[in-house]
């Protein structure tokens, strides 16, 4: 019997996998709020998602010095567990390696990040991100981090308003941190390949220990290559 093909179902693809290679013109963390070196900086991004779980890879690495803040790596593994068709968490755990001097430095450690986000509409979502570096051996640095955004996404337009909260959990140190971010995205090249251009305003209205966590704003232009 010759099969209808318009019965057949085409099978999904289980996985899915990307790659971000970004060009920024000054070293930022993202999960921290902090801008941490005023040189340009390069970061790639390794993703593997299934519908559960998935894997990250990240790399920064500053142009010019090879010593400073923005040297490092991180490889986390999480799942994600939906409540609803509008609310997502998603535990990740993994290892955040320091390389300002050598592959893993003093200050590597094991993080956690626990991110909740809630889909307002279909072009607007807010999410928080719990972000818990040194977990295990260096304790006595332990931090937690709130990352607060609220994005919205409508074709090629992606803008975020973001605000990070260093609070007083498991240390004396605590700063707040705002930022805007507007970015052109999802410029095609190919099937497989697409363009983002953004920038990204950085205010730090306060810190209660400016050795620590100065205070240092900034304009960060980013230029990103993604393949998927």
């Amino acid at each position: 019997m010759i099969e209808d093909s318009a019965k057949v179902i085409k099978k999904q693809k289980l996985y899915s996998l990307r790659s971000t290679t970004r060009l920024n013109s000054m070293g930022l963390f993202s999960f921290g709020g902090r801008v941490v070196s005023d040189n340009p900086a390069l970061d790639i991004n390794f993703v593997y998602d299934r519908k559960e779980f998935g894997f990250l890879f990240f790399k920064a690495m500053d142009l010019y010095d090879h010593r400073s803040d923005n040297n490092f790596s991180m490889a986390l593994l999480y799942h994600h567990f939906k409540l609803g068709s509008r609310l997502t968490i998603t535990p990740n755990l993994g290892f955040v390696m320091d390389q300002t001097r050598k592959v893993a430095g003093p200050g590597s450690d094991a993080s956690v990040i626990i991110m909740t986000a809630f889909k307002l509409s279909q072009r607007l979502t807010i999410d928080n991100s719990a972000v818990m570096p040194n977990m295990v051996m260096e304790a006595s640095n332990r931090d937690w981090i709130n990352r607060f955004r609220l994005l919205y996404s409508n074709n090629h337009l992606d803008m975020a308003m973001i605000v990070w909260h260093n609070n007083k959990v498991f240390d004396h140190t605590e700063y707040l941190t705002t930022g805007l971010n507007v970015t052109y995205a999802r410029i095609n090249v190919n099937d497989h390949i697409f363009i983002n251009t953004g920038i990204t305003a950085v205010f730090m209205p306060y810190s209660n220990d400016q050795d620590e966590y100065p205070k240092k704003n900034g304009l960060v232009f980013t230029v990103a290559t993604v393949l998927h």
